[in-house]
């Protein structure tokens, strides 16, 4: 479990919040995306969230930027055909 920058520690998985927040900005989308695998728990007990800065303004930029994020988190078992 990560324990560094405060991004999924023991606290937070104590308190059983809900949101792992991230972002492209924050540099924390992998760390916090290996942390919410580390900890085991159903995905339907945590949700994972990232924001696309405004320097990815436009639809196309945008895109850019998810494919960048999905990259990075990996499969967290949210999107994908069931």
């Amino acid at each position: 479990m990560l324990r560094q920058h405060g991004i999924l520690d023991e606290h937070t998985l104590k308190s059983r919040s809900q949101q792992i927040d991230s972002a492209i900005a924050y540099r924390n989308e992998a760390p916090s995306a290996k942390g919410l695998l580390d900890t085991k728990l159903p995905r339907d007990e945590l949700f994972f969230t990232s924001k696309i800065p405004p320097t990815y303004f436009g639809y196309e930029s945008a895109k850019v930027a998810i494919a960048e994020t999905l990259a990075k988190i990996g499969d967290l078992g949210y999107i994908g055909e069931r």
